[in-house]
C-alpha cells in the first residue's frame, strides 16, 4: 500500500501540473476565431444538439491555415480516448426506451481523456442536458462529441495534436485500496463516472466503434 500510495500522490501532483501547463499553453494554432456573442445566441436558440451542430459552421471565421489531413485512412484505428468499460452501445435503448446516438463509457474518477487525433476544437462548454462537452472536428463535416467531462483543456478554435489532453472526468481519485479492489472486481462501484461519445459525419450519427480501435479488457 505504501508504494501504491506514493505513486498515487505523484499521479495527483502530475495531474495538477498538467492542468496548470494546459492553462498556460499559448502555442496552439487556431483554425478560426469565435464570436462569443454569436455562440451565446446559438446556445440560446438551439433546442437539440442537432440544431446546435448544424449551425456551428456559421460561427467561425477561417484563417489561412491549411486544412487538416484526411482522417478517413485512420478509421477503425484511432486510439480510444479513455480507459474504461463500454456500458451502452450505439443506438442501444436505456431503461426508459430512449436510444442514444453514441456510446457510454464507464471510467474511474478523475480519469484523463485524451484527444484521439489531430483535430480542431469547435466548441467547449455547457450544452443543453449534455452538461460540459467538447466538440472536435478532425476534418470538415466530421465531429467527435464528448460529454461528461468535469474539466476541459484548450480553447475554441485551437488545433489539438493526437495524444493531447482533452479533459478530466469528475469525481475523487481512487485510493490504493480501491484500485486493488477494482483489479479483482469488474463490477466495482469505483467505475463511477460516465463519458458519452458521439461521432457525427455530415451531421448524421455514426457508430463510434467503427472509428476507434477498441480492445477487450
Amino acid at each position: 500500500y505504501a508504494i501504491m500510495g506514493n505513486g498515487l500522490k505523484e499521479l495527483q501532483s502530475a495531474r495538477e501540473d498538467l492542468t496548470k501547463a494546459m492553462a498556460l499553453r499559448q502555442s496552439l494554432p487556431k483554425v478560426f476565431d469565435k464570436d462569443s456573442s454569436k455562440t451565446a445566441n446559438l446556445l440560446t436558440s438551439s433546442k437539440t444538439i442537432e440544431t446546435f451542430i448544424s449551425s456551428l459552421s456559421k460561427n467561425a471565421e477561417s484563417t489561412d491555415i491549411a486544412p487538416l489531413p484526411d482522417i478517413q485512412i485512420l478509421k477503425g484505428q484511432l486510439p480510444f480516448p479513455v480507459n474504461g468499460r463500454i456500458i451502452s452501445e450505439f443506438n442501444q435503448e436505456d431503461l426508459a426506451g430512449t436510444k442514444r446516438s453514441g456510446i457510454i463509457v464507464a471510467t474511474a474518477p478523475a480519469a484523463l481523456v485524451v484527444n484521439p487525433t489531430l483535430a480542431t476544437i469547435r466548441y467547449q462548454g455547457q450544452l443543453l442536458d449534455y452538461g460540459m462537452i467538447s466538440i472536435l472536428e478532425p476534418r470538415e463535416n466530421l465531429l467527435f462529441v464528448f460529454s461528461g467531462l468535469q474539466r476541459t483543456f484548450g480553447r475554441i478554435g485551437d488545433v489539438l495534436l493526437a495524444g493531447d489532453p482533452l479533459g478530466i472526468m469528475g469525481g475523487t481519485p481512487l485510493t490504493a485500496e480501491q484500485i486493488l479492489e477494482e483489479s479483482y472486481d469488474r463490477n466495482s462501484a469505483s467505475w463511477s463516472q460516465t463519458l458519452y461519445l458521439e461521432v457525427r459525419e455530415n451531421q448524421t450519427p455514426q457508430n463510434p466503434l467503427l472509428w476507434f480501435d477498441v480492445k477487450e479488457d
